[in-house]
């Protein structure tokens, strides 16, 4: 009981040293995407362009009153995923140097910045960190510390389609790499089961958030010639084909004739 106790306190823990940022700053970072993301729960409405993962992930702000809630919220999965890191991957280093390496993580790099952010980007490095774990060190957990990374793994996926895709690429990386140990090359055997568990769960809990804010099923959001031509007009490369094409005569000209000097 004491050891588990004191597990909740080191994970707490590394989670308030994440959010320094935001706790220096008296609240969450703010991105210009953040606003899409936070107004999906309290209108039930998703944008074209996005996607419900972490609308539906931002239910802990509309649900604690705070955007404070969804910081906590991120900060607590990465901090859980670390924690597991290092007990998994340095566990003969001793509580001194591991805190001296966290140090650097948060002194060196953007990790804190990012945590400390509402936006879907500050599970990224979770997603690949806990793929990594259950790949390499799924032998040394038990159900119970296999079934938080997995949920862990899973929400960091489902919060945007692009951790989908890097998720469906480490799980062919690491049966490759299984493969390849399994036929005498030199690479460590690797398990697959935890991190199809998390892309499984990821898909899952993406393919239902778009349900709910949209009624349909899906995973990226069908906007692709959208996004291109916001592209081509913010390059100025729709603006000088306008250029050329408009005064030509023709039977049909482009619909954006119209608007080609605004």
């Amino acid at each position: 009981m004491r050891t588990a106790a004191l597990r909740v306190l080191t994970v707490a823990g590394i989670a308030a040293a994440l959010l320094l940022p935001a706790l220096w700053n008296r609240y969450p970072l703010i991105y210009y995407d953040t606003l899409d993301y936070v107004t999906m729960p309290s209108i039930w409405r998703m944008p074209l362009y996005r996607t419900g993962g972490y609308g539906v992930f931002a239910l802990t702000g509309k649900l604690t009153g705070s955007f404070w809630g969804i910081a906590v919220a991120q900060a607590l999965i990465v901090a859980y995923v670390l924690y597991e890191a290092f007990r998994l991957l340095a566990p003969d280093l001793g509580w001194r140097r591991q805190g001296g390496i966290f140090a650097a993580l948060l002194l060196f790099t953007a990790m804190p910045w990012v945590v400390s952010e509402i936006m879907p980007d500050a599970l990224t490095g979770a997603v690949v960190l806990a793929a990594l774990l259950l790949g390499l060190r799924d032998a040394e957990l038990g159900p119970w510390r296999r079934g938080a990374l997995v949920v862990a793994l899973g929400v960091g996926a489902a919060v945007h389609p692009t951790h989908i895709a890097i998720l469906g690429g480490l799980v062919i990386c690491i049966f490759a790499f299984d493969w390849l140990a399994g036929r005498g090359l030199p690479f460590a055997r690797l398990r697959l089961r935890g991190a199809v568990a998390g892309l499984a769960l990821g898909i899952a809990l993406s393919a239902f958030s778009n349900w709910m804010m949209t009624g349909q099923v899906f995973l990226a959001p069908k906007t692709t010639s959208t996004l291109t031509m916001a592209v081509l007009i913010e390059d100025g490369l729709a603006k000088r084909y306008l250029a050329d094409v408009c005064p030509e005569p023709a039977p049909r000209k482009p619909l954006l004739c119209q608007f080609k000097d605004t």
